[in-house]
């Protein structure tokens, strides 16, 4: 049995075979045409790659869709690489949506182009419809792109417009593609087509350096001699494209079709969407044909190509129409709108073109019936799909065996090809490799037979969208302070921010922030003392009592606080090393069948769901009994950990219970436990309302009889009529939606079995630290892979926008959601929906209605007997409905930023492009909070994103639930983070850690300290800056920073320097203990407290270990003097600071 990763042995076995090598042959012997039979899919893609490297043309592959392009792609790629193969996808907007394509979709057109551009070796896969759409053409691409050598003169101002007329956006820091910065000499530019943005150095008008670097942590990672830059976009805006655009609007036949366009260009505010005029743009061309220089083309059934052009055309072809024929309705009424609607023929191919550009070429394709004769026969078949059936897989293998096939097994993860190669131990000869590929097959010529994981277990293979969807960057920094913000002031209490701003004393300039209190008192406080400041949290529109200025007030809430969160933690401490002591069931550790359910599931784990999955089996094979809460967002993989943990107890004889909150809940986890444990001989039961008494009564007989090994229901379970013959899991889905009552009950479970309880509330990171050891938490952060962001747009409310909306989505099969927060009025909004879109099925779902209707409709709406649903905020909840994809929420200004989050949360669950529209009322002036919320929530369309500002709100609830209800008005009266930080010291207490509350020394040194506007021109980043300056505890962590910014921008100007030195003088003075440090001229006076004792033989070590002369003042307090030299403040700085080093 042996373990290979790459595919060399199958592409060697394949091209030795006849059928290959005839390809090739008459290929290299001019033919037009060859038609292929026997060849299955995955099979082809072997043939394509050979092809390709033995007659070293470019080779392009059409497919019938998407679903087939995707899948030749993702095979390919595993055959050659990523680096030759590239996807030319066709949008994800429609042609009348006046929406540009995702970034992404761009990226991969333009992508592909260049690399034919620069005859790159290259294999393109596209579905057919995706080379009806306009391309940029050959020239315009040339004269967008941008080759940058090192040693390259280039005026950095002429780059950044030339930027501009590409599509890029101006932006202080990078954080996605199609994005620039210039800072100095600095100019950071994020092309499509590489994996890292580039950096680009310049001494004067010559590129220095060119370095890559990370858009996370924003640091250089490695270094290159020149970049490549593409366009961000397909219709470029500078000189000479803007004065052709205007000359092909002038002449064409009906100019006033295109006044729209003609205003988008001359307004140049919003280019959205110009790429649908491409073709008017640009004139009529050959698209990626323009691009391919003696290609072969590899062509899908022909059959499927026209079906899947036909349907493709049918779509703008009607919606064509559709417009049209509402202009017309218009017009009657008497509020025509100019008819800015040219025919689809005017803006796209069609089929006949293509056909004949197919035609035109050498290409491969599938040999029709009746015309086998001529064909290459490969004789080569796709496996049957075993569906888990191991004894039916095992005969097969046995023939194959026996028949002298080489088998190989290809597997999606490393831990499947581990668990594989276990459940596979004593069968014949087997290789393992890791990299599944869409099918297998079985080729006598080469006697060689493929195989996947998938294929064994009948699951879906995951496949990507697009693969390089780069992964979503945090907001480095929700704390980040904006004017107006409350802040909290360890010593002072609550005020509120007011900026910053730069303060001369003494003729030095130095940077303050302006906090105001009660009273209009205002006080100054200097950057460097920015860690005793803190952005006041609370729940969502909390506004608190602004403090006094020196009163006891603050200090004696501050005490009260501290005491009460001690109470709290002490009960949990104790309630936990209760748990601990208190003897349990002790599970064995995992069987072959456990490890064949792991195999069986569909999905690539994330890290932090494989993490999670171990603490929950090491608790469960621990001799106490489990208590853990595990975090995830929606759709983050939670059930999984949950039904693994359920067989877990399965697989040791006991039973498993899950609980949820409500009755389709519980629906939705009967089919995933039911399809997951489908294998196995577990059985799995719901009790909820859908079961007649009948069927209740037979399931409670068969639990108390040890019959059913899961039961799942909503809080039914905790009924006193349920017995089970021996429980050992309990699994708690959302604990806090339950009632106090039940939550008694729970308790009792939880001293009898292990407990697992899920949350999709987030709890913050500090928090969680703080709670080891009095509460066992799993957080999972990490979002699935293939999810898209979901594009987030806020429109006054508009009959027409609602309909396409709805009507797009109804198209493509998906569902609607229509949230409308007001009862009363809500059927009236369904009444206005089903008048403007009789076609579309809607049904209306509120909280008030009885609690089985409100069930029937949702279970109704999940079997999709209903388009749209128009609701209120009842899906904010966890129900996980993949099929719904796009969602309106009506009056979007009056809801809280964590409500808009979690509701959006609700489309994109699946790998389909999803749609929120936040619909606000017409010509009504939004508070300013309201629309900082609505632009916040438009700005973050990224998934996990971490969307750290509804985060916050989402936290603070997320924390009530843990540590009780009755500390959150402890949490609104100090803050979110002064009350975590008082629970951390609560809690290192208690566990007999020394909380040592060290003074802060007070630093007084008169130099000019700050950092220029010229050199962090962003007001966010230098905030940003001074806050990690202040919060930096030791000196590697000052040097990281200063690294940092160095990199970002340039050498640190002589008041960023001081500003380091103070900063690193301040760390080193709370290492030493010292009280106060002063710097006045030469005169460098260090203060020690009272209470510290200085023996002969310190002041002895003292003066051997510094090399200037120590004059040391032994009043009621140790002060030690030191005469600093230097040519100016910032060496007499430095000198003081090595001082302090030698001192240490």
């Amino acid at each position: 049995m042996d373990s290979s990763h790459s595919l060399d042995d199958i592409i060697r076995l394949t091209a030795q075979t006849d059928s290959f090598k005839e390809v090739v042959d008459r290929l290299q012997k001019g033919r037009e045409q060859i038609l292929l039979h026997g060849l299955p899919s995955t099979l082809a893609a072997f043939l394509a790659a050979h092809i390709r490297s033995a007659l070293d043309r470019p080779v392009l592959l059409v497919a019938a869709d998407e679903d087939r392009a995707e899948q030749w792609r993702d095979d390919l790629q595993a055959i050659v690489g990523e680096a030759i193969v590239c996807y030319f996808p066709t949008w994800d907007v429609e042609l009348y949506d006046r929406q540009s394509p995702d970034d992404e979709i761009t990226g991969l057109r333009v992508e592909a182009a260049s690399r034919l551009l620069r005859g790159e070796p290259t294999i393109i896969v596209a579905p057919a419809q995706a080379l009806l759409l306009p391309l940029i053409p050959p020239h315009a691409l040339e004269l967008g792109s941008l080759d940058l050598k090192v040693g390259d003169e280039k005026d950095p101002d002429a780059l950044c417009s030339h930027l501009v007329d590409g599509g890029f956006e101006r932006v202080p820091a990078i954080d996605g593609i199609g994005q620039f910065s210039l800072r100095g000499g600095i100019l950071d530019v994020y092309p499509f087509g590489v994996e890292h943005p580039y950096r680009i150095e310049f001494f004067g008008d010559e590129i220095e350096s060119i370095r890559h670097f990370d858009v996370a942590t924003q640091r250089s990672l490695s270094t290159c001699e020149d970049a490549w830059i593409l366009p961000a976009r397909e219709v470029l805006i500078g000189s000479p494209f803007y004065e052709d655009y205007l000359q092909r609007i002038e002449a064409h036949p009906t100019p006033e079709a295109l006044a729209p366009l003609k205003d988008q260009l001359e307004l140049g505010e919003s280019l959205e969407g110009i790429e649908g005029w491409a073709a008017v743009l640009y004139g009529r061309d050959e698209g990626l044909f323009e691009y391919l220089n003696n290609p072969l083309l590899f062509l899908d059934e022909g059959e499927e190509i026209s079906a899947g052009l036909d349907k493709a055309l049918a779509r703008p072809r009607k919606e064509y129409e559709r417009r049209r024929g509402s202009r017309t309705g218009e017009s009657r009424s008497g509020s025509a709108q100019r008819g800015d609607l040219l025919p689809p023929e005017e803006l796209i191919r069609d089929d006949t073109w293509l056909a004949a550009h197919l035609a035109a070429h050498t290409r491969l394709e599938p040999a029709p019936l009746g015309q086998l004769a001529e064909a290459v026969r490969f004789d080569a078949a796709e496996p049957r799909i075993f569906a888990g059936e191991l004894p039916l897989l095992r005969q097969e293998i046995d023939r194959l065996a026996d028949e002298r096939y080489a088998i190989h097994i290809r597997c999606e993860t490393k831990g499947q090809t581990s668990r594989l190669e276990e459940i596979f131990a004593d069968w014949p000869e087997i290789q393992f490799g890791l990299g599944s590929l869409h099918r297998g097959f079985t080729y006598p010529q080469a006697k060689l037979a493929v195989l996947n994981d998938h294929e064994i277990f009948s699951r879906q293979k995951r496949r990507y969208r697009y693969r390089r969807f780069r992964q979503a960057t945090a907001i480095a920094n929700y704390g980040a302070l904006q004017r107006g913000d409350y802040v909290v002031h360890v010593d002072h209490g609550i005020g509120r921010y007011g900026g910053i701003r730069r303060l001369s004393i003494g003729g030095r300039d130095h940077d303050c922030l302006t906090v105001s209190y009660q009273s209009q008192d205002r006080l100054f406080i200097p950057v460097e003392q920015l860690d005793r400041l803190r952005k006041y949290s609370s729940s969502e529109g909390e506004a608190p009592l602004l403090s006094k200025l020196g009163g006891t007030a603050w200090e004696k809430l501050k005490e009260r606080t501290r005491e009460e969160i001690f109470k709290m933690a002490s009960e949990l401490v104790g309630l936990y090393a209760e748990r601990k002591a208190r003897p349990g069931f002790k599970f064995s550790e995992d069987g072959p069948m456990h490890r064949e359910l792991e195999a069986a599931f569909p999905f690539q784990e994330t890290p932090d769901q494989l993490r999670t999955m171990a603490e929950v089996k090491s608790d469960m094979e621990a001799p106490n009994p489990m208590d853990r809460l595990v975090c995830g967002d929606v759709g983050y993989g939670k059930t999984e950990v949950a039904v693994r943990a359920a067989f877990k107890a399965v697989c040791d004889h006991k039973q498993a219970a899950v609980l949820v909150p409500t009755t389709i809940l519980a629906e939705q986890h009967y089919q995933t436990f039911s399809e997951r444990m489908g294998h196995t001989p577990a059985r799995v039961e719901v009790m909820s309302r859908f079961r007649n008494a009948s069927e209740q009564k037979q399931i409670l007989e068969d639990c108390k009889n040890g019959k059913v090994d899961v039961l799942i229901g909503t809080h039914r379970i905790l009924s006193k009529d349920i017995r089970f013959s021996d429980l050992g899991l309990l699994v708690v889905d959302e604990e806090q939606r339950f009632g106090v009552k039940h939550k008694e009950r729970l308790k009792q479970f939880k001293r009898l079995v292990d407990v697992l309880t899920l949350t999709a509330t987030p709890i913050p990171r500090t928090l969680h630290m703080s709670m080891m050891g009095a509460r066992d938490m799993s957080v999972i952060n990490t979002p699935p892979q293939d999810r898209l962001p979901i594009h987030t747009e806020i429109l006054a409310f508009d009959e027409t926008r609602i309909a396409e909306a709805i009507h797009r989505e109804v198209e493509r099969g998906g569902q609607v959601y229509f949230v409308h927060n007001r009862v009363q009025s809500i059927h009236r909004l369904k009444q206005y929906l089903e008048d403007l879109l009789p076609q579309v099925r809607f049904a209306v779902a509120h909280g008030q209605m009885a609690p089985r209707q409100l069930e029937k409709i949702m279970l109704d709406f999940l079997e999709r007997k209903y388009d749209c649903l128009v609701c209120t905020m009842i899906i904010e909840s966890g129900i996980d409905i993949p099929s719904v994809n796009t969602i309106l929420v009506n009056r979007a200004d009056t809801l809280g930023l964590s409500q808009l989050y979690q509701i959006r949360g609700r489309v994109g669950r699946s790998n389909e492009r999803a749609y929120a529209y936040l619909l606000v009322p017409k010509g009504k002036k939004l508070t300013k909070k309201s629309r900082m919320r609505l632009r916040a929530i438009e700005e973050f369309a990224d998934l996990g994103s971490g969307f750290n500002i509804a985060m916050r709100d989402l936290e603070i609830r997320g924390a009530g639930n843990l540590v009780g209800a009755q500390q959150h008005g402890f949490i609104a009266a100090v803050g979110f983070d002064l009350y975590c930080r008082l629970l951390d010291e609560a809690m290192r207490e208690l566990k007999g850690e020394t909380v040592l509350d060290a003074p802060e020394p007070d630093i007084k040194i008169a130099v000019s300290a700050y950092i220029p506007d010229d050199y962090v021109p962003d007001p966010d980043q230098k905030m940003e800056f001074y806050q990690r300056l202040a919060d930096a505890g030791r000196i590697v962590d000052l040097l990281e920073i200063r690294e940092e910014m160095e990199d970002r921008f340039g050498r640190l100007p002589p008041p960023t320097r001081s500003l380091m030195h103070i900063m690193e003088i301040k760390v080193m003075a709370r290492q030493l203990g010292v009280e106060s440090v002063q710097l006045d001229k030469s005169r460098f006076r260090l203060a020690f407290p009272p209470d510290r004792q200085v023996s002969p033989v310190d002041i002895q070590r003292m003066v051997e270990k510094c090399s200037t002369q120590l004059d040391f003042d032994l009043g009621e307090k140790l002060h030690i003097e030191v005469q600093v030299q230097g040519r100016d403040e910032l060496e007499r700085l430095e000198k003081a600071r090595d001082t302090l080093e030698e001192l240490l």
